[in-house]
């Protein structure tokens, strides 16, 4: 099930994210704390839940809109993205692609810290491409790397 994200969506699947997301967390936003997370995530000008069959909110997502009309895309998921990713994906690439067709945005963008194949490869099924890195822009020195798309 897809639905509008909620602040109690967003503490949920924040309070019990992946690994790959805490770390990268930690990166771009040292000692945020989970609360303050989900209220940031909960502000973006689009958000959405994917639910597992039980109703358990698994996947959190959306994009936050420059002036520019850059789509900033973000997602967090819980250990149990794999019982939903076939529905994220559909939904993820149908999100994006209504973006371009309402002209609501002109360029899709995301970054991730280097090395995280997982994020690589979800940005290359969207048509994402390398476009660079901030070289030891995290907080521990992570590299971050961005990777775009434009209509």
């Amino acid at each position: 099930m897809i639905r509008e994200m909620t602040l109690a969506d967003a503490l949920h699947v924040i309070g019990r994210m992946r690994e790959s997301d805490r770390r990268a967390l930690a990166a771009v936003c040292p000692g945020m704390t989970d609360e303050a997370f989900a209220m940031d995530r909960y502000s973006t000008d689009y958000r959405w839940t994917v639910c597992a069959a039980d109703g358990e909110p698994v996947v959190i997502g959306g994009a936050r809109l420059t002036q520019s009309r850059t789509a900033m895309l973000w997602m967090v998921a819980t250990p149990r993205l794999n019982a939903v990713i076939k529905t994220v994906m559909r939904f993820a690439g149908r999100f994006c692609r209504e973006l371009f067709v309402h002209d609501v945005a002109r360029r899709l963008e995301g970054s991730f810290i280097e090395g995280e194949a997982a994020c690589e490869r979800w940005a290359a099924r969207f048509g994402m491409e390398f476009e660079g890195c901030r070289r030891k822009a995290g907080a521990n020195g992570e590299n971050i790397v961005i990777f775009g798309k434009v209509d």
